[in-house]
Order: C-alpha cells, then sequence, then structure tokens
C-alpha cells in the first residue's frame, strides 16, 4: 500500500494477477499482469514493485498499471539442492535501493540508475531492512551488512518464518508453525519475547503506534510495544498478509 494506492495478488485466479484499488474510495480500479507469476509486491521509491518466482523484478507505474522496467536476478529460474528452498521474488526497501532476493543471491536495484547490483549470498527468502541491515529469513535469521552484502549475525529459530518487519528497536517475525509472533532485539541479536495469537500467524507489519499481526483464524492483532498489550479485531476469512498506510491497516484474506 501508498498513501494513494492498495494492491493484492489474486493468488487463486490462476494467472498471479494484481488488482489496484483506490486508497481513497476503497474501489478496485483496475486488474493487471506482469511476465511471471508475483511472490511479492512492494510500493516504494514511487513505483510498484514486483518480485517473481521466476526469478524477476518489475517495476510498474501506480497511475497507468504499466512495466516501466525489469530485470532478471542471478540464477533465475535454477533450483536449489538445500532441504528448505523459498525461492526467487522476495523484496525489501531499503534507504538506497530495493533489494531482491533470488537462488543463492541478494540484489540490490538502484531506483535512479536502474543499475542491479547482485552479491552471492547462501541464504534468501521473506526479508526487511532496518538498523543498517537486511533482515532474510532462511533456515536461520541472518542478519546482512547492507553496505558489504556480508552476513554479520546469525539467530537460530524454531517454528516457521513467513514474513518479517523492522520497528521499535526490533525485529519482528510471523510463526505460521506457533502460532505467534517472535520479537527479536535487534542489538542483541536475540529472541526476547514471543506473542501468541489463535491461529497462524501469516502477516506482521510496523506502524507509528503498534504492530499489526494477520492470524487465519479470522482477526487481526495490534501488539503493544511498550505495554506488550495485545488487542484482537474479528474481520473473518483467513488473514494473510497485510500493510500500514494510508491512514488505515489493510489486510488481504482468503
Amino acid at each position: 500500500a501508498s498513501d494513494d494506492w492498495v494492491w493484492v495478488v489474486n493468488s487463486n485466479d490462476g494467472a498471479g494477477t494484481i488488482s489496484r484499488i483506490d486508497a481513497e474510495t476503497r474501489q478496485r480500479v483496475s486488474t493487471f499482469s506482469v511476465g511471471g507469476t508475483p511472490r511479492n509486491i512492494l510500493a516504494a521509491f514511487g513505483s510498484l514493485w514486483v518480485g517473481t518466482t521466476e526469478g524477476r523484478v518489475f517495476r510498474v507505474d501506480p497511475s497507468t498499471d504499466l512495466v516501466e522496467r525489469s530485470w532478471t536476478l542471478p540464477n533465475a529460474g535454477e533450483s536449489t539442492a538445500f532441504a528448505v528452498d523459498v525461492g526467487p521474488g522476495w523484496l525489501a526497501e531499503g534507504p538506497n535501493g530495493v533489494w531482491a532476493g533470488s537462488n543463492r543471491a541478494l540484489s540490490r536495484i538502484d531506483p535512479e540508475s536502474s543499475r542491479l547490483i547482485p552479491r552471492e549470498s547462501s541464504t534468501w527468502g521473506p526479508m526487511a531492512y532496518g538498523f543498517g541491515s537486511l533482515w532474510v529469513l532462511g533456515e536461520e535469521l541472518e542478519r546482512v551488512s547492507a553496505a558489504t552484502g556480508e552476513t554479520v549475525g546469525t539467530v537460530d529459530l524454531v517454528g516457521g518464518r513467513v514474513d518479517i518487519a523492522t520497528g521499535f528497536g526490533s525485529v519482528w517475525i510471523a510463526d505460521d508453525e506457533n502460532q505467534s509472533v517472535l520479537r527479536l532485539d535487534a542489538q542483541q541479536e536475540a529472541i526476547v519475547r514471543t506473542y501468541d495469537f489463535g491461529g497462524g500467524v501469516y502477516g506482521v507489519d510496523v506502524s507509528e503506534d503498534g504492530v499489526w499481526v494477520a492470524s487465519d483464524d479470522g482477526t487481526v492483532g495490534r501488539i503493544d510495544p511498550a505495554t506488550h498489550e495485545v488487542v484482537v479485531v474479528e474481520v473473518g476469512g483467513a488473514p494473510r498478509s497485510l500493510d500500514v498506510a494510508a491512514g488505515a491497516v489493510w489486510v488481504s484474506v482468503d
């Protein structure tokens, strides 16, 4: 979501299309597709960025749905012998560019020059930028230097790891298997608290005043990082992902 638009991937339509919603009128204004199957979408640097399972990234004009530029990531289309392979197509916004994950690589795309800078990596998956680093969920949580691309820290995880966000001095991890959100202190690089929910947690995002959680038991939760209080709102269905923008929390529901 951005200040003007909200996008959602229609993962069940067989075509992997993307719908655009007007954030003010809350009406769907268009549905379009890119050359591949979207895995992750990101509103950043005045554009919509789409990462695909085929290992490509598309930059889309937010008002016309037209592709402005596209990139093929390193090792696109290749498989891996690793036990856990979450595949390519993951995106994260940093202060100087968009990060994209693909098999055995993390790449940074400069939004001004359109230059793609690839770096070899032993891990890739859902990721988020924060505290000068890129935090990447693979078999473990890895802290990657945004300057060098080198792994500077590793945290062992037990359970699922399907989404990640940063804020309030912490890294927040959605654990779908244990129906919880893990809070990791960014300075200590250690799990300091676990927040339990009534269903599998698939989405997490950070706003100015809280941490928002999508649980597939039909609820959206808000964690107060200071008091640890959790408030739950019934929305129905099976919430999967969420984003905070344009004065609202936007939730996709199966």
